[in-house]
C-alpha cells in the first residue's frame, strides 16, 4: 500500500516539475526541501540506494535474459507496486468473502527461471519402464489403484520395486544426491544438533557432517527456502540428500519420539533397534511408514497450498499436526479422525511384520 502511494506522489512531483519547465511563467510550486538541512542528505542517500538496487536488478536480469529485459527491469519495479496494490485488494475481498483468512488458499505467482537443466523431466513411472524395472501392465495397475497413494509408495507396497531402486530413480529425476540410511545407526551427537521441532517440522534427519556443514536426509526434495530457514535456526550451513522410503520417518519416530507415541509404535521401534542389521526387515517395515501430513495431501483432505501455509507456524513441541490444522480451521475433527484411521491402517501391516519377528 505504501509503495503504491509513493509512486503516486512521485508522479505528482514529476507533473509539478514538468509544469515549471513547459510554462516558466506559471505559478511556481514551493520546494519540498524547504529550509531543512537534513532532508536533502536523506534524499541523496535514498537516491543512491535506489540506484544501487536498480543496478543490481538490471545487471542480473541482463546476465540471464539479455540487455532488453535488463533495461525493462527498472520500469517493472514500479509496475510491480501497482500489481501488489491490487493483489492486496483482491486478498482483502477473498478474506471478507470467506470470513476467515486461515481458509483462504492464496494465489501464488508463477515464476519462469532460466533453463539451467532439462526443461522437462521424464515421469517416474516411465523412467522405471524404460529401465526395465517395471512393466507397462504393472504401471497401469499402480496408477489405477482405488486407494490414493503416491506412485512410489504404491509400487513399493505392491513389491514391484524396492526402496533403493525408487530413491535412485527419484534422485536421478530430480538431479539430487542420495545415500542409503539406517536410521538406528546415527551418531547421537548429530541428533542433538537438531531440535525435535526442526526435524519434525521439515521431515529431516541429521546423518553426517562435512566440515561445518550439516547433512540432512529426507524422503523428498527440501526446498532452498526450507534449507535457508533450517540453517538460520541451527546457525550453521546445511544441505540435504534423499534417503530410501520410510527411513527418515522411522528415524524421526525413534530419535525424536513424541510424548503421544503409542505402545505399538514403541514396541516396533524397539524390535527394529534390536534387529538393526536386518536390512530385509527394515525394508519391509519402511514400506508402510507414512506421515500424517503426506496422507492428508495425497488423499485430498488438505490442498498442498493450504498445508504449506499451515506449516509456517507449526510447532511440534506445542501441539500435534492434527490439532494445529484444526486450530487453523483447515480440517475438522471428523477429517482428522478419518486420516488417523487411514494412517493406523497403513501402520498395522508394519506392526504385524514386527510381531512375526519378535
Amino acid at each position: 500500500m505504501l509503495s503504491f502511494l509513493v509512486n503516486l506522489l512521485f508522479a505528482v512531483l514529476i507533473t509539478m516539475w514538468l509544469i515549471t519547465v513547459i510554462a516558466p511563467e506559471s505559478w511556481r510550486y514551493p520546494s519540498i526541501l524547504s529550509d531543512s538541512a537534513i532532508l536533502p542528505v536523506l534524499l541523496w542517500l535514498n537516491g543512491f540506494m535506489l540506484l544501487n538496487r536498480l543496478f543490481q536488478r538490471g545487471w542480473f536480469v541482463t546476465r540471464y535474459y539479455g540487455l532488453a529485459e535488463g533495461l525493462l527491469s527498472a520500469p517493472r519495479m514500479m509496475w510491480s507496486n501497482f500489481v501488489n496494490f491490487f493483489a492486496n485488494l483482491r486478498a482483502l475481498r477473498q478474506v471478507m468473502a470467506m470470513g476467515d483468512s486461515r481458509r483462504v488458499a492464496w494465489d501464488k505467482t508463477t515464476h519462469e527461471f532460466p533453463a539451467l537443466t532439462k526443461a522437462q523431466r521424464v515421469p517416474l513411472g516411465h523412467r522405471l519402464v524404460e529401465k526395465g524395472l517395471l512393466t507397462e501392465e504393472q504401471l497401469e495397475a499402480a496408477i489405477t489403484s482405488p486407494v490414493r497413494r503416491r506412485l512410489g509408495r504404491e509400487l513399493l507396497l505392491r513389491e514391484y520395486i524396492d526402496s533403493t531402486q525408487l530413491v535412485q530413480e527419484l534422485a536421478e529425476q530430480l538431479e539430487l544426491e542420495w545415500a542409503p540410511l539406517n536410521p538406528f545407526k546415527i551418531d547421537r551427537r548429530l541428533i542433538d544438533a537438531v531440535p525435535r521441532r526442526v526435524a519434525s517440522h521439515y521431515g529431516v534427519l541429521p546423518v553426517a557432517e562435512e566440515g561445518d556443514t550439516l547433512v540432512l536426509a529426507s524422503e523428498g526434495p527440501v526446498s532452498q527456502v526450507s534449507l535457508g530457514a533450517i540453517s538460520r535456526q541451527l546457525k550453521r550451513p546445511v544441505r540435504s540428500r534423499l534417503a530410501p522410503q520410510g527411513r527418515v520417518t522411522l528415524g524421526i519416530r525413534y530419535w525424536y519420539a513424541s510424548p503421544r507415541q503409542n505402545a505399538d509404535m514403541r514396541h516396533m521401534l524397539e524390535v527394529l533397534e534390536r534387529h538393526q542389521d536386518d536390512e530385509a526387515l527394515l525394508e519391509r517395515v519402511s514400506r508402510h511408514q507414512v506421515l500424517l501430513g503426506n496422507l492428508l495431501q495425497v488423499r485430498g483432505m488438505v490442498p498442498p497450498t493450504l498445508f504449506n501455509q499451515a506449516m509456517i507456524d507449526f510447532d511440534a513441541e506445542k501441539m500435534s499436526l492434527g490439532e494445529h490444522l484444526i486450530s487453523r480451521g483447515m480440517i475438522t475433527q471428523e477429517v482428522l479422525e478419518q486420516a488417523l484411521a487411514d494412517q493406523a491402517s497403513e501402520q498395522q501391516a508394519a506392526y504385524r511384520i514386527v510381531r512375526e519377528v519378535a
